[in-house]
């Protein structure tokens, strides 16, 4: 289970860094210390169980992790949505809840239901102080799932139901895939919780007891500088804007394993990344 992984690991080293993120470091200590305090929060909430929790417009990484995380403990189902147009045309049905960051009342196409609206401030828990790195906490249902949404090549976004169980098979099979343990830092840039890979990667790490790096807005180039980045996983429009960067402001990492996916990788492209970044390059097919 991804969720003892982290506590576990908060227990044994609080210090280890679990994300890098807009310039702060956060330890697994503080991680597992602010999903235990979310816990709290929603459990105070007589959230309805085996319900779902969307996240509406949430884009800071840490607070929609943590959230995601205290929800799922509590037994109930999460998604992610970039938008209320992109939550309306989901027709989703048994919503026990909505977090958003949308201030406006009421929210232009948030669809009608009996549902709890929670508007969180953004960002939530970046630069707040943690306390003693919790214990684990006691579950008294099974974790919940998460409902991942496909890209929509078919014309149909399609939802995707997968249960805590699936989600800890899947994120090792994945980590064995890339090679990923407990040392790697692995920086996904600015991969949101709504996509496929911005849900399921940051999933792999933690599980192997590593770190993830966000990076969002701009100079994505900045985020490779961070030390000790083993994985950047990356689409070919976002390599070319990084290789765009000037070439003293990049860094040659030649044990950096660089994936690419989500659209073709053209050989010239390939070979400006393997001059400038790294010569260990893959490119990723996928499906769900």
């Amino acid at each position: 289970m991804i969720l003892k992984t982290i506590f576990d690991q908060a227990r044994r080293a609080p210090q280890k860094l679990a994300m890098a993120y807009l310039g702060y470091r956060v330890s697994y200590g503080e991680f597992a210390y602010w999903i235990a305090d979310a816990r709290k929060f929603f459990a105070a909430q007589n959230l309805r169980r085996e319900g779902i929790a969307v996240f509406l417009a949430v884009p800071h990484r840490l607070d929609a992790w943590t959230l995601d995380f205290a929800l799922r403990s509590l037994g109930i189902d999460t998604l992610a949505v970039a938008s209320p147009a992109d939550f309306q045309a989901l027709d989703l049905r048994n919503i026990c809840c909505v977090i958003t960051t949308i201030t406006d009342d009421p929210i232009a196409g948030l669809p009608a239901g009996s549902y709890k609206l929670f508007r969180i401030p953004q960002p939530l828990y970046l630069g707040r102080t943690a306390g003693a790195a919790p214990e684990m906490p006691e579950l008294d249902q099974p974790e919940g799932g998460h409902i991942l949404l496909t890209s929509g090549t078919t014309g149909v976004r399609k939802k995707v139901m997968l249960d805590a169980g699936r989600l800890a098979a899947m994120s090792a099979g994945r980590g064995a895939v890339y090679g990923i343990d407990g040392n790697s830092v692995v920086n996904i840039f600015d991969l949101a919780l709504w996509t496929g890979a911005g849900y399921k990667l940051p999933l792999c790490v933690w599980l192997a007891g590593g770190a993830v790096v966000f990076h969002q807005n701009e100079n994505f180039h900045r985020s490779l500088m961070i030390e000790g980045i083993t994985h950047a996983i990356v689409t070919p429009p976002r390599l070319s804007e990084i290789l765009n960067t000037p070439k003293k402001e990049l860094r040659f990492n030649p044990g950096m394993l660089l994936a690419v996916g989500g659209a073709p990788l053209t050989r010239q492209l390939a070979e400006a990344a393997r001059a400038r970044l790294t010569s260990r390059i893959y490119t990723c097919l996928a499906s769900t």
